[in-house]
């Protein structure tokens, strides 16, 4: 199984809200045409004043596809076979001219998994010559103290045939019960240990703290 992470900025002209209704109200629906998809999850950016609890990531849209495998997906993107009204709405919705994607390796690390909790996601990038060292390290690094479950996506990059499709190298995924216990683990001594403990291997992070939407 291999997980399509799929990035962008929301259109030029909608507030975050109008873009996250009209994504999970219209333009989900439209992705569960894409054949061969097994998974689809939305990460939506939870708001606090109409606005992203952290900093804006570079992205709105943070959806999770999952295929069998490499093949299997890139026979869904090929033209001939896109959804027609899902390339109109992906237009309307959004900034396509800067879409990151990341295919990745999706590992699910300790704790249970309850698409109803909040995620701490961490993107990060490697800092050169380091992905492989990123993904030994993350592999080792201990969950939160107070996070419910861990997960990490590895990119697969060149190796699976995707040149291109590496908007980050790496994501930290940390579930938690609550938005602020996430907002205090990123404030805490425990997170700055952590990160010092990455310190060599990633050199850029992005973080989205969000509240997932399952599709199918």
């Amino acid at each position: 199984m291999i997980t399509r992470i799929g990035m962008a900025p929301r259109r030029h002209g909608l507030t975050t809200a109008e873009f996250q209704r009209h994504w999970h109200d219209v333009h989900g629906p439209l992705v569960r045409k894409f054949e061969g998809l097994r998974r689809n999850w939305q990460n939506h950016a939870i708001l606090r004043d109409g606005e992203p609890l952290l900093p804006w990531a570079g992205f709105d849209a943070c959806s999770e596809m999952d295929f069998s495998d490499v093949a299997a997906m890139q026979l869904a993107f090929r033209a001939d076979r896109y959804p027609p009204d899902l390339k109109v709405d992906s237009d309307y919705l959004i900034d396509k001219n800067k879409a990151a994607p990341m295919v990745a390796q999706r590992i699910h690390v300790s704790g249970t998994i309850d698409p109803r909790a909040v995620r701490l996601m961490t993107f990060m990038r490697s800092a050169p010559d380091c992905s492989e060292r990123t993904g030994a390290a993350l592999r080792t690094l201990p969950a939160a103290s107070a996070a419910m479950a861990r997960e990490l996506y590895l990119s697969l990059g060149s190796a699976a045939g995707v040149a291109g499709l590496c908007g980050f190298d790496a994501v930290d995924v940390q579930w938690f019960d609550r938005p602020d216990s996430a907002e205090r683990y990123l404030l805490s001594a425990e997170a700055r240990e952590h990160r010092h403990a990455l310190a060599h291997v990633v050199h850029g992070v992005e973080r989205l703290i969000a509240q997932v939407r399952v599709v199918m």
